[in-house]
């Protein structure tokens, strides 16, 4: 029942009413007046931010913030993965042989994730990490390792929450809400980077178009929420954290074996 009465409940926010009127309020200068309650609310570091409080004219502006040079180190080593954004690790392991993949007991099948059994083929028995983003992070994306893009593409159309009970309640959102896909050839292996909108601010921008990424180079943002799951070849990493760990962009998460 209570599964049932969340979905009714985010399928009425669905409306495009609700949805345009979010995306026009977090970009006017009328957020302005609540960004001191927003930082408040969500505990959000400010001292790290790039410019002062007073220089953010929307929630929008704070909340596409880049960050103070240094504030996030990159952890080196020839074979180290790291963190594209801040995040919870909200779930990893092994993608199982019939290409599933369990987060809080729902099964999501990673063809209908990225949208191809020809990708998802490759990443058949690999590993998978979910990363979960919450207002209170950094919501720039940056590459977790060396590589040459082979391939983006946009999926789906809704923007269901990717927070605890989206997850736990809602439709299976990680393979359904609006997604953009990046995949990678590395000296190691291939990788793909799946960046997941949310719910209402349902946008997120590329900011390169250059085709050989460098380990923490900045490459795209989310304008509101969301989760980054990223899939490796079987047996061709080690992971360095597991889930229910915090972390933050340019620690590691795994490693090339």
């Amino acid at each position: 029942m209570k599964k049932l009465s969340y979905r009714m409940f985010i399928s009425f926010l669905q409306h495009p009413f609700f949805s345009n009127r979010a995306f026009q309020f977090t970009r006017s200068q009328r957020s302005k007046k609540w960004i001191e309650r927003f930082v408040k609310k969500y505990n959000i570091n400010i001292e790290e931010a790039e410019h002062p409080i007073d220089q953010y004219h929307s929630i929008h502006d704070l909340f596409t913030r880049r960050l103070k040079e240094g504030s996030r180190p990159i952890e080196e080593g020839e074979k180290t993965i790291i963190s594209p954004v801040d995040a919870f690790i909200e779930s990893s392991g092994k993608v199982s042989s019939d290409q599933t993949f369990t987060v809080k007991g729902q099964d999501y099948s990673i063809v209908e994730l990225l949208g191809s059994t020809e990708r998802s083929n490759r990443y058949k028995n690999g590993t998978y990490l979910v990363l979960y983003l919450s207002p209170t992070d950094y919501h720039r994306i940056h590459t977790p390792f060396d590589g040459k893009v082979l391939t983006h593409a946009a999926l789906g159309g809704v923007s269901y929450p990717v927070n605890q009970w989206g997850l736990l309640y809602g439709d299976a959102p990680l393979s359904k809400n609006y997604r953009r896909l990046t995949e990678l050839e590395t000296s190691y292996g291939r990788m793909t980077m799946v960046k997941v909108g949310a719910l209402f601010v349902n946008t997120i921008d590329l900011l390169t178009e250059e085709k050989d990424w460098k380990k923490g180079e900045e490459v795209a943002m989310f304008s509101f929420g969301s989760t980054v799951v990223l899939f490796f070849e079987r047996d061709k990493v080690k992971l360095t954290k597991q889930q229910g760990t915090s972390i933050k962009m340019g620690e590691s998460i795994a490693e090339w074996v």
